[in-house]
């Protein structure tokens, strides 16, 4: 499976999770009580769900599709209790509230935010139809909630390498080393990819024969962080990391909730995200921000610093 295609299917999967709860069309009113006599097959429905394939208008995604995601910490998930309450979990890094009921004799209505989606069972796949889009899915557990946890790999697209760790001195060499393995290059790209760009920009921070650095945009990300996207050429024959050394943001320093750390393989172009806490600042394009970038190879060298002015 191509990184193209893996991209597309993490992105793909997410955007239709969104669209079959949040844009449900039909009859919005309460979906009736189950009868009695349909009490007993309810209870086969409690348990943990996980996605297994998925059709949308832009692709078919198969099983093997979804494995591939799911190597990567890339689930969706769907629990069901026994209160009626229902969950889905996308990715690990957005969570869906609703409720549940039987209907009919192979099938549920799940309700979000007022809107139902009709779902089916086949004795194998849940799958939850709305305007011929589809997600089908497989119990994994009679016990809701007991799916496998996401492994931080897309929701924390850094690998666990903190900015400060860059220029803190501490041998990072095997931290570093991680964040150039396949699957952690490819969940950092799903989550530059993923973020939704509210402003246009093209400022050169850095255009010599080490690197060239461009901030493309202000965007979103889908935790609701905010910040600057930036584009990096490795114009070396070695891998580096370019992380954020210094961080102001409308003249106050917040370093410490500022992070841009993005591992780029020789030779190559890679788009990163410089995002702030939100609970701390909202980047805008009216926002000035001053930032120090510091590029660094595997075995922590330093190959250079670059000043960020907006």
């Amino acid at each position: 499976m191509s990184i193209a295609r893996t991209v597309v299917t993490a992105l793909g999967a997410l955007a239709l999770s969104v669209s079959l709860v949040a844009c449900g069309g039909g009859d919005t009113s309460a979906p009736a009580s189950p009868a009695p006599e349909e009490q007993e097959q309810a209870v086969s429905f409690v348990g943990s769900w996980e996605l297994d394939s998925a059709e949308f208008s832009d692709g078919s995604y198969t099983s093997d599709d979804v494995d591939d995601m799911a190597d990567l910490g890339l689930t969706v998930t769907l629990d069901l209790s026994e209160d009626g309450s229902a969950t889905i979990d996308m990715f690990g890094s957005e969570t869906l509230e609703g409720t549940w009921e039987e209907s009919g004799s192979d099938g549920i209505t799940i309700t979000v935010d007022g809107e139902p989606i009709e779902a089916t069972y086949d004795g194998t796949l849940l799958t939850l139809t709305n305007n011929g889009e589809t997600m089908s899915f497989a119990k994994v557990s009679d016990t809701p909630g007991s799916a496998d946890a996401d492994d931080g790999s897309a929701s924390d697209p850094l690998g666990g390498l903190a900015g400060e760790d860059l220029l803190d001195g501490s041998d990072s060499s095997g931290e570093m080393a991680e964040l150039f393995e396949e699957d952690s290059l490819l969940a950092q790209d799903v989550y530059a990819s993923s973020v939704t760009k509210t402003a246009e920009l093209n400022v050169t921070v850095a255009d010599d024969d080490t690197a060239r650095i461009t901030v493309v945009g202000i965007g979103e990300d889908y935790e609701g962080d905010t910040g600057y996207l930036i584009e990096v050429e490795n114009r070396t024959d070695t891998d580096f990391v370019v992380g954020n050394a210094t961080t102001e943001l409308g003249g106050a320093d917040v370093y410490d909730d500022a992070t841009f750390v993005r591992p780029v393989k020789a030779g190559e172009t890679a788009l990163g995200f410089f995002f702030f806490d939100q609970d701390v600042a909202t980047v805008t394009a009216d926002s000035s921000c001053e930032a120090s970038f510091a590029i660094l190879d595997v075995s922590d060298n330093l190959l250079g610093v670059y000043t960020m002015s907006l």
